[in-house]
């Protein structure tokens, strides 16, 4: 049996010689694939670093030309705010007066209304004095 157990003995080194060498050369694979795959993704985020740096550079200059405002910009900022005012005031003032001519004229014809409304009563009342009168003195010769 010394010689099974010799043989036995020989082919599990020969084993672990061959799974140690396996593994030294998967873990150099995997060593390689992870170098690579690290080498690529720093590409990768390098260039999209650039890309970003480049985008935030056209985004500051886009709002540095927004918010840089000369006293030219700032005149014509008021003027156009003054324009803009003065043509609210304007519909306002023009809303206000022909509310008020429309108010007078409702006013002006109720006045004219009622005067003659007082001028009929008026020549009613004197009809009937005028009336009354030459009735009594009808009634006063009569007797």
């Amino acid at each position: 049996m010394g010689w099974v157990e010799n043989k036995l003995d020989y082919a599990g080194g020969r084993l672990e010689q061959a799974v140690e060498h396996a593994a030294t050369k998967l873990n150099e694979v995997v060593r390689d694939g992870i170098n690579h795959a690290g080498g690529e993704l720093r590409d990768v985020v390098v260039e999209a670093s650039r890309e970003v740096d480049a985008k935030l550079e056209k985004i500051s200059e886009e709002l540095h030309s927004q918010r840089h405002f000369t006293k030219a910009d700032v005149q014509e900022l008021v003027d156009y705010a003054a324009a803009q005012f003065g043509a609210t005031l304007d519909a306002r003032i023009e809303r206000l007066r022909s509310e008020a001519e429309a108010l007078i004229a409702r006013r002006q014809a109720e006045v004219v209304r009622e005067r003659k409304r007082f001028v009929v009563f008026t020549l009613i009342a004197a009809g009937v004095v005028v009336t009354l009168t030459t009735l009594l003195m009808a009634a006063a010769l009569m007797k």
